[in-house]
């Protein structure tokens, strides 16, 4: 069971059911994957299962990862667009991690929004996410994200200084779910860094106080506009 000891066994014989496989293990082991997939291609095309997965798992790791993407999408498997999205936005590959995410977005569009559209937004892509946002409020009007793609809407209107969209935004937000905490400290945050208006933006915190007392920053947002204020 250990995978060290793959170099040490012998090679199984070539009627073995599983002999060809154990070969492109070991060649994976050794990082010779020109060596797997010379291995692994008839298998393939026999229509192997485990064959299958393994193939996919090479390709990723030789980093084609359009194939091995468009694959795990052609059979459904989620868990490891996940897994492969997740760990390509924490190597230095943001871009290609794009990828895994437009493709669970596809997959699932109403559960993936925002994964795709807030990596967009903190890329710089605001036109896109803004897109997508759109389109999911429209094709989803009673999903249980709405709210949340609204408030992410405002957010990036605010970011273009499109400020009357943005607030029209965040109380449609609000209409949704008026106990969303973080849509009433937005519209704080807008009133009081872009319009110094500390009075309005006081208000809208102790919404957000009221709303969610065990958050401090709804009290250190209320302290530093009466400071603001004077």
């Amino acid at each position: 069971n250990n995978p060290n000891t793959l170099e040490q066994i012998p090679d199984p014989p070539e009627t073995h059911v599983h002999g060809r496989l154990f070969q492109i293990q070991r060649s994976l082991l050794q990082k010779d994957y020109d060596l797997a997939m010379e291995n692994i291609q008839p298998l393939v095309e026999a229509n192997d299962p485990l064959a299958q997965d393994a193939y996919v798992t090479l390709l990723y790791m030789q980093e084609d990862y359009t194939k091995a993407l468009e694959i795990w999408e052609k059979v459904g498997n989620i868990r490891l667009i996940e897994r492969a999205a997740q760990e390509l936005l924490n190597s230095s590959k943001p871009e290609i991690a794009l990828l895994g995410l437009r493709t669970l977005y596809r997959v699932d569009p109403d559960k993936y929004t925002i994964s795709l559209a807030h990596t967009l937004m903190t890329m710089g892509e605001l036109d896109e996410a803004l897109q997508i946002y759109q389109k999911s409020i429209n094709e989803f009007p009673k999903s249980e994200f709405k709210y949340h793609w609204l408030r992410y809407s405002a957010d990036i209107y605010r970011e273009r200084r499109e400020y009357d969209l943005a607030e029209a935004t965040y109380m449609q937000a609000l209409e949704v779910n008026p106990e969303d905490p973080r849509s009433w400290r937005n519209l704080g945050l807008m009133y009081a860094g872009d319009f110094k208006d500390y009075a309005t933006a006081a208000g809208y915190f102790e919404k957000m106080v009221a709303l969610d007392p065990s958050d401090p920053f709804g009290f250190y947002y209320l302290g530093t506009i009466y400071e603001s204020a004077g």
